[in-house]
């Protein structure tokens, strides 16, 4: 949302403050509605979506505080800023009443042409900077892998939605603990290690067996290095986690059946060399000494069945002898 583009809504009953104001911002480059009750101030900020109001106390149907504290409590029109206005001067219990009741700024009449724009100014840019983080921090929450900063100290600062659903514990339960509590004794060391050499400036990658909240194990793949601040100052370290678990399956399942192929293949190769052969019988014999019908021995070593048939030459000689 850019400044020059937001919407403004005066609301002042008296026509020549109302025009005052809306002649200010216009000049300034808003967009500008007028009402000059508390009900119009309401059906228009239903119906026009401003960015802000810049509302007067006093209204002959209603107090500004009250329809500050109406649009902050609905849902549709609780992120619209307010600016309140008073002509009856700014006691300290008049600017309580009117923050409290979720104003987000404050002025007294006569107000400075400048200040006032300058005030409507500072509110929007502070919204846009608070939509901006609330959008990077969506953003960072529905990123299915992990991430995780911690300070020089190893204490988790940020732990995203991913790495709940990747290891099981919620952001309550580690933001403010030592990462590495979460890990068993016998890792720590290896981690801590990990991490001063990250911290020192090298970046560390590299797949290992993490641990869940319920003691059950998974495959990930991590990345960490560090973060330094706007004066270059290293302040901690961002990781990111992946999880390989399916992979490392495949990749595990492949293994097994290339081993089971190779066997197989070793197999078949005993029958390329020398077979002692019954010159007689036909029979052979074993590497521990046994004779086998050739049947047999092909399908222990093969894959193969066999069927039985008389050849043309034995069928000719059976009925010749017959």
């Amino acid at each position: 949302m850019a400044v020059q583009q937001a919407t403004v809504l005066v609301v002042d009953d008296d026509p020549l403050g109302r025009e005052g104001f809306a002649w200010l911002l216009r000049d300034a480059g808003f967009q500008v509605e007028e009402a000059g009750t508390g009900q119009e101030a309401l059906r228009l900020t239903a119906e026009r979506q401003p960015q802000l109001l810049v509302l007067d106390v006093v209204l002959p149907d209603m107090e500004g505080y009250e329809v500050c504290r109406r649009l902050k409590a609905d849902p549709a029109t609780a992120s619209t800023l307010v600016l309140l206005v008073s002509g009856l001067g700014v006691r300290t219990e008049q600017r309580v009443v009117g923050l409290d009741g979720g104003a987000d700024g404050y002025l007294a009449k006569p107000v400075d042409p400048g200040e006032f724009v300058a005030q409507v100014r500072a509110l929007l840019r502070v919204r846009r900077a608070e939509e901006a983080v609330a959008r990077q921090a969506l953003l960072l929450a529905n990123v299915r892998d992990a991430i995780i900063v911690t300070d020089l100290e190893d204490v988790v600062r940020y732990w995203n939605e991913g790495a709940t659903r990747l290891l099981g514990w919620e952001a309550s339960e580690m933001v403010g603990r030592p990462l590495v509590e979460r890990l068993p004794e016998n890792e720590r060391a290896r981690v801590a290690a990990i991490l001063q050499t990250i911290l020192a400036g090298t970046d560390w990658q590299g797949e290992w067996q993490d641990y869940r909240k319920d003691g059950s194990r998974l495959w990930v793949e991590a990345r960490a290095s560090r973060i330094t601040d706007a004066a270059g100052r290293v302040v901690g370290v961002l990781g990111l986690t992946h999880d390989i678990s399916d992979r490392k399956r495949a990749q595990a399942e492949r293994e097994s059946l290339i081993e089971q192929l190779q066997e197989a293949v070793a197999q078949v190769k005993t029958l390329r060399g020398l077979v002692p052969l019954c010159a007689w019988c036909k029979q052979i014999r074993t590497d521990r000494g046994y004779w086998r019908q050739l049947e047999e021995y092909l399908k222990e070593h093969l894959d193969v069945n066999f069927t039985h048939g008389i050849c043309p030459e034995c069928a000719a000689k059976l009925i010749t002898d017959s």
